[in-house]
């Protein structure tokens, strides 16, 4: 019997990655891969240094697992890796940062897409 979740999951994930990503750059190290994104946001509660409720944001992207190859070896995002997205007129620069136990969830029920949590450190 055909897997009609799984099929329309695989169908989402190719629409996805045809129609609302970007090509961006995952560094580790002095290697690099160009792959295909799909940004997002996971939200979430802080405490400030002066343990103030603070409400803040991680800036997410969503890679196919498959995509995610350095030297040929596929690999999990880790703490300390590099994004780099080209903008018109900037190249933002977000490093991998741990949300919670994890700095990467899968976004869907199939283990397909990586949502990697990252934050903004610096603009080229």
């Amino acid at each position: 019997m055909t897997d009609l979740l799984k099929t329309g999951s695989d169908w989402l994930g190719s629409m996805m990655k045809t129609h609302a990503s970007q090509s961006v750059v995952y560094w580790r190290d002095v290697n690099s891969v160009t792959v295909d994104a799909t940004l997002g946001r996971t939200f979430y509660d802080d405490v400030d240094g002066n343990g103030f409720a603070v409400k803040s944001h991680t800036t997410d992207f969503i890679i196919d697992t498959d995509d995610l190859l350095l030297n040929s070896v596929k690999i999990e995002p880790e703490v300390g890796d590099l994004i780099k997205v080209t903008r018109a007129d900037r190249v933002d620069v977000f490093e991998v940062s741990r949300l919670s136990d994890s700095c990467w969830n899968y976004s869907d029920a199939y283990a397909q897409f990586f949502r990697i949590h990252t934050r903004l450190i610096d603009t080229e």
